[in-house]
């Protein structure tokens, strides 16, 4: 693993765009990234390796986000890849759409390449005292050095 995961996004479509780094490469480090951690954070629910990287050998990186590997969180449905909410109700769903900030994504020529997971907290809400699921961000101490959007 090389350390294209810590580029800036800045960076990486430069060195995209100048053909210093092939999009393959810089998906394909981003995943041995996620490999190297994931046991410990457990921040990825699904993985699209395959999918990613076939995107990356015929992405356009003309395109504003040309070539550029992203995670989005596991609520938005993502066509033909599993998407459960962090949901074991929804453990096998695949969606037949993309919801439209990953169609958007993918039409400015990011690659989506893993779901994030999502927590549901429950805590006791102020007014009639009944617990209601919370859906909550996962936060880390530090952010990995990934490209991971938060859409």
């Amino acid at each position: 693993m090389s350390d294209l995961n810590k580029l800036t996004l800045t960076q990486a479509l430069s060195d995209l765009r100048s053909k210093k780094i092939s999009p393959k490469e810089l998906v394909a480090d981003c995943f041995a990234r996620i490999e190297s951690v994931d046991k410990k954070l457990n921040a990825f629910l699904t993985l699209n390796k395959k999918q990613a990287l076939e995107m990356a050998k015929t992405v356009d990186i003309s395109l504003p986000l040309g070539g550029i590997p992203v995670a989005v969180k596991d609520n938005f449905l993502t066509k033909d890849l599993r998407t459960t909410a962090s949901s074991k109700v929804l453990d096998n769903y695949i969606p037949q759409y993309s919801a439209t900030v990953v169609e958007k994504l993918q039409k400015a020529g990011a690659i989506i390449m893993v779901l994030l997971l999502k927590h549901l907290i429950m805590a006791p809400p102020k007014i009639l005292g009944i617990p209601i699921a919370y859906q909550v961000d996962l936060q880390v101490d530090q952010p990995l050095p990934l490209f991971l959007m938060n859409v």
